[in-house]
């Protein structure tokens, strides 16, 4: 994601806010403007500084098939130039002002975000309404982007991390967009135009269904009329609203995929699809998953296998939660000479887990972690933004701060056991291994 325009500072909001436990919400106003754009404004008057962020559903949901990496490729060419200013003048014209802009794609997203000083807010709305409304499409620079995606491609083919996810996907997911890097393949990104991404945009960037959200100084009815001044050109346009989700195809049969290279370590996947962002069983999952696998400093998987046994450098797991069922994979990375030991004892230890189940302690060490630690997540006018613009997408109200540490506490640890052995079934995991499949092992499997 590029970032166009000067850097802003870090922007604190109080300290009392934020405290863990706090029963206080963040202070959220909501506004609809015409023709169906939700906006979520919070007021915080510490810095005179405005941070927005807008969301449009679709991201790689919204690509044909074949065009795996338009949503990536469009997001960067939306940043170079308008029918107004090319990009080296669109780009001296948000300096000019104090502002930064980006944008931004995502699995179920495209993101576009603005930072802007207060009193130069409507200049930065305004080249906003250019980006949106009439973005040049430029075949120079689609060109140029479309290089600089392929290169950026075969840098990361270079990683061992990165073949293991790209084979794991297209195992869970198949031919759904899930199933593809949201950056594409050589050949998909050989295959996209200009005209790909002018149609791509004009399918996605409808004002009915956006979510403007913004935290700053700012009162929310002066930014609701600002934005139907300065926004208007794209308030009127053409632009759709993207509704057509593409189901997920049946589950195959699981396999063991095996990538060979002349790498000194292994790097190992186990994965299968997990929850979407608003299954109930969500919060029960978090609580399983950070005793598991997801403790940073401590789980059962880095506990047994890297602490005690000293077996890999890393291990751990992690739902990925989106709007259909995202993955839940287990990573490691060892030696060669360990990979089969240590792949056996990742699938011995979720078999463990499951069969006996995380115990009262490790449930409440997860949740002393997960509570505590969530004011983190909106500490800064940036990071408010964009936590009420994720919690505005997946409906999950404006006081979700407030919320997610109750529903967390209210979990019981057997809540939290059952929905992990209704999820999770390590018969049906997909494995993926990438390294020196002789060294490790795997030559014969």
């Amino acid at each position: 994601m590029k970032r166009i325009g000067r850097i802003l500072p870090s922007l604190l909001i109080g300290a009392a806010l934020l405290a863990p436990g706090t029963a206080r919400a963040i202070p959220v106003e909501t506004f609809e403007v015409p023709p169906g754009v939700s906006l979520l404004v919070s007021r915080q008057r510490h810095i005179p500084v405005v941070y927005m962020v807008m969301i449009f559903p679709g991201g790689t949901l919204a690509e044909p098939a074949g065009k795996g990496g338009l949503a990536a490729v469009t997001a960067e060419l939306l940043q170079r130039g308008t029918g107004a200013h090319s990009s080296r003048e669109f780009a001296t014209a948000l300096d000019a002002i104090g502002a930064e802009l980006s944008v931004g794609a995502d699995n179920d997203m495209l993101t576009v975000t603005l930072s802007s000083l207060t009193d130069r807010l409507d200049e930065a709305l305004e080249l906003l309404a250019e980006l949106l409304a009439s973005p040049a499409f430029d075949p120079t620079a689609f060109e140029k982007v479309r290089s600089q995606a392929l290169a950026a491609l075969t840098a990361a083919e270079e990683g061992p991390g990165f073949l293991a996810r790209r084979s794991m996907l297209e195992a869970l997911y198949s031919n759904h967009p899930y199933g593809r890097p949201r950056n594409g393949t050589e050949a998909s990104l050989a295959t996209l135009t200009v005209g790909d991404c002018r149609a791509y945009w004009k399918r996605v960037s409808g004002p009915s269904g956006a979510i403007i959200t913004a935290a700053g100084d700012v009162e929310g009815s002066d930014l609701a009329k600002r934005i139907r001044k300065r926004l208007a050109p794209w308030l009127a346009g053409s632009g759709k609203v993207f509704k057509e989700i593409p189901p997920l195809p049946p589950p195959r049969k699981p396999a063991f995929a095996k990538i060979d290279g002349p790498f000194t370590q292994t790097t190992v996947l186990l994965g299968q699809r997990g929850i979407a962002r608003t299954d109930p069983s969500y919060y029960a999952i978090q609580l399983f998953n950070y005793s598991l696998g997801g403790g940073g400093f401590s789980s059962r998987l880095l506990d047994e296998i890297r602490d005690n046994r000293g077996l890999v450098y890393a291990v751990y797991s992690r739902f990925d939660a989106r709007v259909l069922p995202g993955p839940f994979q287990i990573m490691l990375q060892t030696k060669n000479a360990s990979a089969r030991e240590a792949l056996a004892l990742v699938r011995k230890e979720v078999r463990k887990a499951l069969d006996e189940g995380i115990s009262k302690k490790e449930i409440e060490d997860a949740k002393g972690y997960l509570i505590g630690t969530y004011p983190r997540r909106y500490d800064t006018n940036a990071k408010i933004a964009r936590f009420l613009a994720a919690t505005a997408f997946h409906g999950l109200g404006t006081d979700y701060d407030r919320v997610y540490p109750e529903k967390i506490r209210a979990i019981t640890r057997e809540e939290a056991n059952k929905a992990a052995r209704e999820l999770l079934d390590p018969s049906r995991f997909e494995t993926v291994a990438v390294g020196n499949l002789e060294a490790a092992g795997f030559s014969d499997r």
